[in-house]
């Protein structure tokens, strides 16, 4: 079983929502965060106290959305393929994806561990 971590724009978590449910996939956690990375920030006007000065800058962070998510090893390369092409470009990326080795998970309060829980029933 595999976790999938998704850095992306606000805007793509409904597409990322429908490429979790086309793959069965039971659950899902995602968190507004600040972040950094490749693509380039927009200027913005400057607040101070809730009020514009007028000056516009370039904030360095920004907010983003992450998912995580837990996978079955058999759907792990197809959600990320089908994540790659359909956010952003390869002018424009559209965020970032990570992937790691779980070696187990349970369901707490029941006797469900493993994969067998990732899937939808």
């Amino acid at each position: 079983m595999k976790e999938i971590n998704v850095f992306i724009f606000s805007h793509d978590l409904s597409t990322v929502t429908e490429i979790l449910r086309k793959h069965n996939i039971a659950g899902m956690a995602f968190s507004e965060i600040h972040a950094t990375g490749h693509t380039k920030r927009k200027e913005v006007p400057e607040m101070v106290r809730m009020y514009q000065t007028g000056r516009m800058v370039t904030p360095e962070h920004e907010k983003r959305t992450k998912v995580e998510v837990l996978v079955p090893d058999s759907v792990v390369d197809s959600i990320v393929q089908e994540l790659i092409k359909t956010i952003g470009s390869e002018s424009e990326p559209g965020g970032l994806v990570f992937v790691t080795d779980i070696s187990n998970a349970h369901l707490l309060g029941t006797s469900r561990s493993g994969e067998s829980m990732l899937i939808k029933e």
